[in-house]
């Protein structure tokens, strides 16, 4: 897979330190001559001015912008549509949040990758101060815009090619992209959900479908291989509820799942719908833990009235 330039985070930070300093004078007794002491006299002392503090300047606050360089496929308005950092609140510190910046360039870089540009490097943001605005820019090299060459799904067994469930024809047809298209990622990420879906309502909760890559640079084309692995067959152990007391025969009813029965990923999904269907919970969570092995799972279900 192409790599992305590494991840800088500038953080520019402005201060003013004040110094003060003084000194104890003394006087060397013993040393003065010797006088006679005379009475005071009364002195009207002239009437002293006392300075007016300083007027506080109030900078007005700059205009944060984000300047993009080097892209020339993908609109500005959509990279900054990608982007975490504040826009539309003025810069009245002069300091950029350095961790936002570095995640900007992961989506900037997810962006690219969704369109096809696999080979995008971003370099990290260059912060430039002026009167009026605290500029952040971004130089992007997009590279050239891949499409679809082969895409093979295939079940493998000890090493060996085997037939997968529902077919390699029914595998394929999960995947809307063809040959040709634009490979955008994100499409085919959800997509491929969808196999690792047809293996986990047949019981195989913990299937393994992560697709390997190849660029073919000459021609702009990026081959696509998904070897399947099932893991082991599961089943609901326990079904553990979180909830008042009084819910629980209501919820069980409303699950249609149970204990002792194969791991189905979707009759999960029905069952979380169905109790938020109830109308007793504002909030209804499920969560999968293997005990004490990948064979046998408990779900466990947190609602809350």
């Amino acid at each position: 897979m192409p790599r992305t330039s590494s991840l800088r985070a500038i953080l520019v930070v402005s201060w003013v330190g004040v110094a003060c300093g003084g000194t104890n004078a003394g006087t060397s007794r013993g040393l003065e001559p010797r006088t006679t002491a005379q009475p005071p006299a009364t002195v009207s002392a002239p009437p002293v001015a006392l300075a007016s503090p300083e007027p506080r300047v109030h900078r007005a606050p700059r205009a944060l912008r984000v300047l993009f360089e080097g892209n020339d496929k993908v609109p500005s308005k959509d990279l900054l549509a990608a982007m975490l950092i504040d826009k539309d609140t003025p810069d009245t510190r002069g300091i950029a949040n350095a961790q936002v910046l570095e995640r900007d360039v992961l989506f900037l870089t997810a962006l690219y990758y969704d369109r096809g540009y696999l080979q995008v490097a971003i370099e990290p943001p260059r912060l430039e101060h002026t009167d009026t605005s605290l500029d952040v820019h971004v130089k992007v090299a997009e590279g050239p815009q891949f499409r679809l060459g082969k895409l093979v799904i295939e079940e493998r067994l000890d090493g060996k090619v085997v037939a997968p469930l529902g077919g390699k024809a029914g595998l394929r047809s999960k995947i809307s992209l063809r040959e040709g298209d634009v490979f955008a990622r994100d499409v085919f990420v959800r997509e491929l959900q969808e196999v690792r879906r047809i293996y986990r309502d047949a019981g195989y909760a913990n299937v393994q479908a992560d697709p390997e890559t190849s660029l073919d640079l000459a021609r702009s084309v990026v081959n696509v291989t998904v070897p399947i692995r099932r893991m082991g067959h599961t089943t609901i152990a326990r079904i553990r509820i979180v909830a008042p007391d009084a819910t629980h025969a209501a919820i069980r009813q409303a699950l249609h799942v149970t204990e002792g029965q194969a791991f189905n990923e979707t009759a999960l999904e029905r069952a979380k719908v169905q109790l938020l269907a109830l109308g007793l919970f504002r909030r209804v969570d499920l969560s999968l833990q293997a005990v004490p092995s990948d064979t046998f799972i408990t779900v466990t279900i947190e609602a809350e009235p």
